[in-house]
């Protein structure tokens, strides 16, 4: 038991770093200039158009949430470029009082969600987007078909759940 505590506490520091290494100073940050740099960073070098829809979020996120949202965006827009061979990304962040939204859009090849559910060996993006997701205390909704594109659309509510509210205590 003590082996995990220490194991969480140094994870969850090693997150803090790194999003403070991230802010670099005259550099925009906040999840909105985050998110924009890491989708120009995997498509910069690509064939494939995007469009970037971000607003401003007005409230400070825990480095691990942003984290976390980082990670799920960047495996979203790598599973456009890679394995869907998409053309056009769009990606939206939008923020209310109570909550923020990410949608990530391709108009790729898309697949068979019943694939996803069992993926092959060393492919787990999905699952793993759905796992960051849960950790976070946020949703992560896909609508995909062969042939159709994807749409991953990922809410984090203002409020944390009861499970992280209790994990943030600590």
């Amino acid at each position: 038991q003590d082996i995990i505590s220490d194991a969480a506490t140094c994870l969850r520091e090693t997150r803090q770093s790194v999003a403070g290494l991230r802010n670099v100073p005259g550099r925009e940050s906040g999840l909105a200039a985050s998110v924009e740099r890491a989708v120009r960073e995997i498509t910069e070098t690509k064939s494939v158009r995007t469009k970037l829809n971000l607003e401003k979020v007005a409230r400070q996120l825990a480095p691990d949430v942003e984290y976390n949202l980082l990670r799920i965006v960047r495996e979203a827009v790598n599973n456009a470029v890679k394995h869907a061979e998409a053309s056009q990304i769009n990606v939206a962040l939008r923020s209310t009082g109570d909550t923020i939204q990410i949608t990530i859009n391709d108009d790729g090849s898309g697949f068979s969600t019943e694939d996803a559910a069992t993926p092959g060996p060393g492919h787990y993006g999905i699952i793993g987007m759905k796992e960051r997701a849960t950790q976070i205390g946020a949703s992560l909704d896909l609508v995909t078909q062969p042939g159709a594109g994807t749409t991953i659309t990922l809410t984090l509510p203002a409020v944390a759940s009861p499970a992280r509210s209790l994990e943030l205590s600590k």
